[in-house]
């Protein structure tokens, strides 16, 4: 699921514990009902995190957090989960579908070449220098103005109206 190249988006109405909260933290985000839990339970069981949490949960909330999470096996309700930056949106759950697919629709109907480049490159970048990131924008940036969608957003800019994005 991290590794997915397009945005990826949770919908989490109820309890996300031990590896389905993995599965959660894998996506770019997380919408909760305002009614869910998370609970990171591996620790209560007597097992550390696995599935991803480990790797995940720090580079999403911090490590001081995401030890606490872990080491404690508390039990955050959707605010609080909102507050530590575990989830993106809290929605009524009767809400929660409807408010994932108005998202998905705005995601889907981007400029999904550029998005695609922007995850890649976001989720990389701790991987390299300054330089080297700069470098990488570069290649991508060409690549992102090789595109119909570029071709579309300076036309649509031009005509003062709204780009209509082809993914290509």
């Amino acid at each position: 699921m991290a590794a997915f190249p397009v945005p990826t988006l949770a919908l989490l109405n109820g309890a996300a514990v031990g590896a389905g909260l993995d599965m959660a933290l894998a996506c770019d985000f997380r919408f909760a009902a305002d009614s869910a839990k998370f609970i990171c339970a591996y620790t209560k069981m007597g097992y550390s995190p696995d599935a991803g949490g480990t790797w995940l949960m720090p580079r999403l909330i911090g490590l001081e957090a995401a030890k606490r999470f872990a080491f404690t096996g508390e039990t955050w309700l959707a605010p609080e989960a909102l507050r530590r930056g575990l989830v993106t949106e809290i929605h009524p759950a009767d809400r929660l579908a409807a408010a994932g697919l108005v998202f998905a629709k705005q995601l889907a109907s981007g400029p999904t070449v550029a998005q695609r480049h922007a995850k890649r490159l976001m989720e990389s970048a701790a991987t390299r220098t300054l330089a080297g990131q700069l470098a990488e924008e570069r290649k991508a940036g060409e690549d992102c103005g090789r595109s119909e969608d570029a071709k579309e957003a300076i036309e649509a800019a031009v005509a003062r109206r709204e780009p209509v994005f082809k993914g290509r």
